[in-house]
């Protein structure tokens, strides 16, 4: 069966809990992470072992042929960051 392709946008605290939840399903790969810190970003990749790391969330999609985009963001960014992903 072909994975899920998830990327995350957002490498705050609520991150890990996605993380956590989504390495338990078998039928999901996550391919990379974004956060406008690129520090943050880069930590967050190496910390679960994630290959791709970015601070520009129009990269993340551009770069990854993503099935799903988790964002993990203050709320008020939301309804942008997710127009990118259409």
């Amino acid at each position: 069966m072909k994975k899920i392709k998830v990327g995350i946008i957002g490498c705050g605290n609520i991150a890990n809990q996605h993380v956590y939840a989504l390495e338990k399903n078998k039928e999901v790969d996550i391919l990379g992470v974004c956060d406008n810190l690129e520090s943050r970003a880069k930590f967050f990749s190496e910390k679960y072992d994630i290959e791709y790391y970015t601070s520009d969330p129009k990269k993340l999609i551009s770069d990854l042929n993503l099935d799903a985009i988790h964002v993990l963001t203050p709320s008020h960014t939301h309804a942008e960051l997710t127009k990118l992903g259409l």
